[in-house]
């Protein structure tokens, strides 16, 4: 028994055939394809490259801020990098802490330091940036905060955590400069202030 197909049967089945056979082709393509890629990805053969690797995360703050922070990120990537162990006692860096500032914070709090209402609270004239005890702030840098409450006004953006990304001497630095920024009068910090407060 034969069966016997129409010229539209013909030629349905044929296309069906060089679609199964392309598919297969675009398959194959894809996955020689996903393999040169991972294997030409760097990997990291030690701590340092590990931690070097973490840095590169873009920090939340230029996420929000879209194509501008990102902008800001690639301008200030040298302040991103940690600097060599300290070989002294600490001193301020004020360059180094705008830096940082504008690269990881400006985003949110903006670079007035205004923030924005009911989102981000502000660092200008903020009770916790200008208290002599600056646990609270430095606290925040390091594990990041949500839900704050200042002057009774609820911000509902999220602070999120610096201490894996920043080491104490560039913590000190951003803190001191917004201690020091739009009017703020708050009593410096040092390195190891913020080191204390990371072992807890």
């Amino acid at each position: 028994m034969s069966v016997q197909l129409s010229q539209s049967d013909r030629t349905y089945m044929r296309h069906f055939f060089i679609g199964i056979v392309m598919l297969a082709i675009f398959t194959v393509v894809d996955i020689a394809i996903a393999t040169v890629v991972m294997h030409s990805l760097p990997v990291a053969s030690s701590p340092e490259q590990a931690r070097q690797a973490d840095l590169r995360i873009t920090p939340v703050g230029a996420v929000y801020a879209g194509a501008s922070g990102q902008a800001a990120l690639v301008a200030a990537a040298p302040a991103l990098q940690p600097s060599a162990a300290a070989t002294g006692p600490y001193t301020f860096n004020e360059s180094e802490g705008k830096s940082l500032f504008d690269s990881t914070c400006a985003a949110c709090h903006q670079a007035t330091g205004e923030g924005v209402p009911g989102t981000f609270p502000p660092l200008k004239g903020n009770a916790a940036v200008n208290d002599a005890d600056a646990k609270t702030q430095i606290e925040t840098i390091l594990d990041g905060r949500q839900g704050t409450v200042i002057g009774g006004q609820k911000y509902s953006g999220v602070m999120p955590p610096f201490g894996s990304q920043l080491t104490d001497t560039q913590i000190a630095n951003v803190a001191n400069y917004e201690r020091s920024a739009w009017g703020n009068h708050g009593k410096h910090v040092t390195a190891d202030d913020v080191a204390a407060l990371r072992k807890k």
